[in-house]
């Protein structure tokens, strides 16, 4: 089913709740409506279906819905840059689940603040500004591992709990390659393929393969950064994930550009605008490499 239809679908399922009263089902339909649009890259859209998904929990005395309806406006917040105002809603979304004892959604919580300010530090010009925010993104990182490793265990469960340690590692590995500690987010990340690969996490294998290749890369290793690569985009392919695989395709091309590898950067570049990116911008730079 194309993104399009399935909108539309989910819009007109909405109107049916609305007209029934029904607040519950209608929220949910708002947090659907909102996780396909930011998919896409149409981040203002989905948040104002978070905002409403909020406002409608609210009313029905959902605190629980509230604290993840929260957590959800930070992301999207987040992803349209405006950093303090998704600080606010995420730190909301720890407060509600601290409240009603919720070690699940505290985990989530600390995770989703360390993404924001790893965001910050991304931003800012500054090296001691970048460096504030890294630190208090990996301390973050931190509670929220420590979360699963003390409250979690038996739980949640094994599979989640995977996944959580998985996309923990590799955010670290994030947070102190970005500290200018190249070895020590290496070795993070390479404990995320780890993991990922004993769990058969394949879109976490994927993710955390891209990453790896731009580090490499970043390291002065281009063939290993296409080999990363490769395989990111044969996790993708595994998943049927045309738009991960073009981002893969896409990254794989400029490394080659970086090779003068014209006629090689070209076809990766094709495949990579043939499978499709969800986000304008990545469409925007395939094309306009093309050109070349």
């Amino acid at each position: 089913m194309s993104a399009e239809r399935e909108i539309r679908q989910l819009q007109k399922a909405k109107e049916k709740a609305q007209r029934a009263g029904n607040l519950v089902e209608e929220a949910a339909l708002c947090n659907q409506l909102g996780e396909i649009l930011a998919s896409h890259g149409r981040y203002e859209e989905a948040l104002e279906e978070h905002r409403q998904e909020l406002q409608l929990l609210e009313g029905a005395g959902d605190r629980l819905g509230c604290a993840v309806a929260h957590r959800k406006i930070g992301e999207r917040l987040a992803e349209l840059e405006s950093y303090e105002e998704a600080l606010e809603h995420q730190r909301q979304h720890l407060e509600l689940a601290r409240a009603l004892g919720d070690d699940t959604e505290q985990q989530r919580a600390w995770a989703t603040i360390g993404r924001t300010y790893m965001f910050v530090g991304e931003s800012r010009g500054e090296e001691e500004e970048e460096e504030e925010a890294l630190r208090k993104a990996e301390e973050a990182f931190r509670t929220s591992l420590g979360i699963v490793e003390e409250k979690l265990e038996g739980a949640v469960a094994p599979r989640e709990l995977s996944a959580m340690r998985t996309r923990l590692y590799l955010n670290l590995g994030l947070v102190y390659e970005g500290l200018r500690e190249a070895a020590r987010g290496e070795h993070y990340v390479r404990k995320s393929i780890f993991l990922a690969q004993q769990g058969q996490l394949v879109e976490d294998l994927s993710r955390a393969y891209f990453n790896l290749g731009h580090m490499r890369l970043r390291a002065g290793e281009p063939s290993g950064a296409l080999r990363c690569l490769a395989r990111a985009r044969d996790s993708a392919r595994t998943l049927r994930d045309q738009a991960m695989e073009s981002e893969c395709c896409a990254a794989a091309g400029q490394v080659l550009l970086s090779l003068g590898d014209f006629g090689a950067a070209k076809r990766s570049l094709r495949q990579a605008y043939a499978l499709g990116s969800r986000q304008p911008q990545q469409r925007r730079l395939v094309r306009a490499n093309l050109r070349y």
